[in-house]
């Protein structure tokens, strides 16, 4: 920023929004137009999220938040320098405020939780995907019958939905489920973890310049 320009509030704002935005969907940004299709095709949905390269997400969300450092750290270096700060005054106050892992330190501890949950999503979902393909089609109707013969009592739950095949596919859905929701739950946390540090860090910059 040259020292010659006003200090835009309105575009640190929407880089700040942005940036914090870009954050919560990288979790599941390459799957999400598939996983939240109501009609969408279930095992589709599993697979997706099967392929998702959890560590590169990981790299790609610490990127984030070394954006978002750098964001703070840019607009509060333009503030000081125009409100009469030296540069090595400047420098001096950013060190101590806005260093590298200012923001990340914060948030890492939440953050590593979730990403520790989605690769256990990615586990849940690779059996409950096993579940589904070996309880449906063909050869889930094969096997069905198998049990009928082999079971009679279970055959005849198997005809009213109540078979141990049903239970088993209800039992790994309820699993996943329970899961994915907690992991929804696990990013929404953390996005918001994030947006208050990133507040109270500038806020607490604007009252020192306020009381300058």
């Amino acid at each position: 920023m040259s020292s010659n320009l006003m200090w835009d509030a309105r575009k640190f704002q929407e880089n700040l929004g942005s940036l914090i935005s870009k954050f919560n969907t990288l979790f599941l940004s390459d799957i999400a137009p598939i996983i939240s299709n109501p009609s969408g095709d279930r095992k589709a949905s599993l697979k997706a999220i099967i392929a998702l390269n959890v560590p590169q997400i990981q790299t790609d969300l610490h990127k984030v938040l070394s954006e978002i450092e750098h964001e703070l750290r840019d607009n509060a270096h333009f503030l000081l320098i125009q409100s009469g700060f030296s540069e090595i005054e400047s420098q001096t106050y950013l060190s101590s405020n806005f260093h590298s892992g200012c923001i990340k330190s914060s948030v890492i501890n939440e953050l590593n939780s979730t990403v520790g949950l989605l690769n256990e999503l990615t586990t849940l979902a690779i059996a409950h995907l096993n579940v589904l393909e070996t309880n449906s089609g063909f050869g889930g109707m094969l096997r069905g019958l198998f049990k009928g013969y082999s079971n009679p009592v279970d055959g005849i739950s198997h005809a009213f939905g109540q078979g141990s095949m049903q239970i088993e596919v209800s039992s790994s859905l309820q699993g996943f489920n329970s899961a994915a929701l907690l992991v929804g739950q696990s990013i929404d946390s953390v996005s918001t973890s994030l947006h208050t540090v990133v507040l109270e860090k500038w806020n607490s910059f604007g009252a020192m310049l306020e009381n300058l």
